[in-house]
C-alpha cells in the first residue's frame, strides 16, 4: 500500500509538471501569435495604399512615355500631367511634376524668398532672418549673417548637429534650418508646403505653368483665388499650348508676371510622379523622381508620407 501511495503521489506530481509545462508553452504560443497578429495589423497599415500608389506610379509612367508617339492626341494632349486610375479599389490620382514646375533652390533670388516666406504670416524681418539663416547654411565660412545661425546655434540644439556649409542637395534639409518648422515644410489647410515651391535639380529659367502648384502661380503671379482657380481648372481640362492662352483669365498684371516667369514649352528631362489616395481627412501620397534621357531612364529618388 506504501509503494502505491509514493507511485499515485509520483504520477500526480508528474501530472502537475506536465500540466504547467503545457500551460507555459500554451502562454508562450498565445504571445507569439499575439506578436505576429500585431506586427502583422502594422504592416498591412503600413502598406495598406501604398502597394495601389506605387501601381498608380508605374502606370502613370508608362502612358507618359507613350504620350509623344500617340498620332490621335494634339500636342497639348500630349503633355497631359493628371491621370486619374482606379487601382485595388483605390482611386489614385498621379501627378506628373517637371523639373521646371517648381524653383532651383539654389537660384532663388532673396525678393522671392521673401515674398514666399511672407505667406507663412511671417513679419518682413522674420522672413529676412529665414534668409540670412539659408545662406548660413550654405557658405562655407562661419561668419554669421545678421538674424542668421551658424553652428553655436545649432550645436545648442536637443539634437546638436552641424549646418550643411555647402548647397541644399536634398530638400528636407530645410526642416533643419533655423526658421523652418513642419508646419511651413509640409504645409496644412491655411499654407502651402514649401515642397510645393522648390527643388534641388537644376531647373531652367522659366517655370512651366501647366504644371506649377497652385501656392507657386499665386505667389509669382499675383493672381486671386478665382482667377487661379481658373488656371487649374483650364490646364487640367487642356493644358495651355501658348502664353496668350491665359491672357482672358486673369488681370494685365498677372499676365505680364505670366510672361516673365512661366512658359508652355518646358525642356525638362527630370520629372516627378506624385500619386496620391485620398481617405477622408488623410492623404496617402507617394513621390518619385525620374530622369529620361532618349532610351535611358535614371530612378533617381522616393519618398512616401501621410499627411
Amino acid at each position: 500500500m506504501h509503494v502505491r501511495s509514493s507511485e499515485r503521489g509520483s504520477i500526480l506530481l508528474l501530472v502537475v509538471w506536465i500540466v504547467a509545462a503545457m500551460a507555459v508553452l500554451s502562454a508562450m504560443l498565445s504571445l507569439r501569435a499575439r506578436v505576429f497578429l500585431r506586427s502583422q495589423a502594422y504592416v498591412n497599415a503600413r502598406t495598406s495604399g501604398f502597394l495601389e500608389l506605387e501601381g498608380g506610379v508605374q502606370r502613370a509612367f508608362y502612358d507618359i512615355l507613350q504620350l509623344p508617339t500617340r498620332k490621335d492626341l494634339s500636342p497639348a494632349q500630349r503633355r497631359q500631367s493628371v491621370f486619374n486610375y482606379e487601382i485595388g479599389g483605390e482611386k489614385v490620382k498621379v501627378t506628373r511634376i517637371p523639373v521646371t514646375s517648381k524653383l532651383s533652390i539654389q537660384k532663388v533670388r532673396q525678393d522671392v524668398w521673401r515674398e514666399i516666406f511672407m505667406k507663412y504670416d511671417k513679419t518682413e524681418e522674420e522672413a529676412n532672418d529665414i534668409i540670412a539663416s539659408i545662406q548660413d547654411w550654405v557658405d562655407k565660412d562661419n561668419l554669421l549673417h545678421p538674424g542668421g545661425a551658424e553652428d553655436d546655434y545649432y550645436q545648442g540644439r536637443s539634437f546638436p548637429y552641424y549646418p550643411h556649409n555647402g548647397k541644399i542637395e536634398d530638400i528636407r534639409e530645410l526642416l533643419l534650418i533655423k526658421g523652418i518648422d513642419e508646419e511651413m515644410f509640409y504645409g496644412n489647410d491655411k499654407y502651402p508646403a514649401l515642397t510645393d515651391f522648390f527643388t534641388v535639380r537644376d531647373a531652367a529659367d522659366k517655370l512651366d505653368i501647366n504644371s506649377a502648384s497652385r501656392a507657386l502661380i499665386q505667389t509669382m503671379m499675383e493672381t486671386t483665388d478665382e482667377e487661379t482657380d481658373a488656371i487649374l481648372a483650364a490646364r487640367e481640362e487642356q493644358p495651355f499650348e501658348t502664353m496668350s492662352d491665359l491672357a482672358n483669365l486673369v488681370s494685365p498684371n498677372s499676365f505680364n508676371n505670366a510672361n516673365r516667369y512661366f512658359t508652355t514649352t518646358p525642356n525638362a528631362d527630370i520629372m516627378t510622379l506624385r500619386a496620391t489616395i485620398l481617405r477622408g481627412k488623410q492623404t496617402l501620397a507617394v513621390e518619385e523622381t525620374f530622369q529620361v534621357q532618349g532610351r535611358i531612364i535614371k530612378w533617381l529618388e522616393r519618398h512616401e508620407w501621410t499627411y
